[in-house]
Protein backbone atom coordinates (compact mmCIF):
# COMPACT_ATOMS: atom_id res chain seq x y z
CA UNK A 1 0.00 0.00 0.00
CA UNK A 2 1.89 3.26 -1.32
CA UNK A 3 -0.70 5.87 0.03
CA UNK A 4 -1.81 5.09 3.51
CA UNK A 5 -4.09 7.91 4.62
CA UNK A 6 -4.18 7.56 8.67
CA UNK A 7 -6.57 9.87 8.69
CA UNK A 8 -8.86 7.57 6.16
CA UNK A 9 -8.10 4.11 8.28
CA UNK A 10 -9.44 6.30 11.38
CA UNK A 11 -13.01 6.95 10.24
CA UNK A 12 -13.69 3.37 8.83
CA UNK A 13 -11.52 0.76 10.78
CA UNK A 14 -11.84 -0.30 14.52
CA UNK A 15 -8.78 -2.31 15.31
CA UNK A 16 -7.06 -5.39 13.71
CA UNK A 17 -6.68 -8.50 15.01
CA UNK A 18 -3.81 -10.92 14.40
CA UNK A 19 -4.98 -14.23 14.77
CA UNK A 20 -1.54 -16.08 13.91
CA UNK A 21 0.76 -15.79 11.57
CA UNK A 22 -1.02 -15.96 8.44
CA UNK A 23 -4.07 -14.39 9.38
CA UNK A 24 -5.51 -10.72 9.87
CA UNK A 25 -9.01 -10.11 11.00
CA UNK A 26 -9.92 -6.18 10.18
CA UNK A 27 -12.83 -5.25 12.21
CA UNK A 28 -15.19 -1.92 10.77
CA UNK A 29 -17.02 0.27 12.73
CA UNK A 30 -19.93 -0.78 11.26
CA UNK A 31 -19.42 -4.07 12.48
CA UNK A 32 -18.41 -5.57 9.67
CA UNK A 33 -15.23 -8.10 9.64
CA UNK A 34 -13.10 -9.13 7.11
CA UNK A 35 -9.98 -11.67 7.21
CA UNK A 36 -7.25 -11.82 5.05
CA UNK A 37 -5.00 -14.58 4.82
CA UNK A 38 -1.30 -14.20 4.07
CA UNK A 39 -0.19 -15.84 0.44
CA UNK A 40 2.68 -18.18 1.94
CA UNK A 41 4.09 -18.58 -1.57
CA UNK A 42 5.47 -15.09 -2.10
CA UNK A 43 8.89 -14.99 -4.09
CA UNK A 44 11.03 -12.73 -2.71
CA UNK A 45 8.76 -11.13 -0.18
CA UNK A 46 7.77 -11.77 3.53
CA UNK A 47 3.86 -13.31 3.53
CA UNK A 48 1.54 -10.92 1.81
CA UNK A 49 -2.19 -10.16 2.08
CA UNK A 50 -4.26 -11.60 -0.49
Amino acid sequence: MSDYQPELVRRFLERVVVEDKQTLRFHFLDGSVVEKKANRYAKGKMNRIK
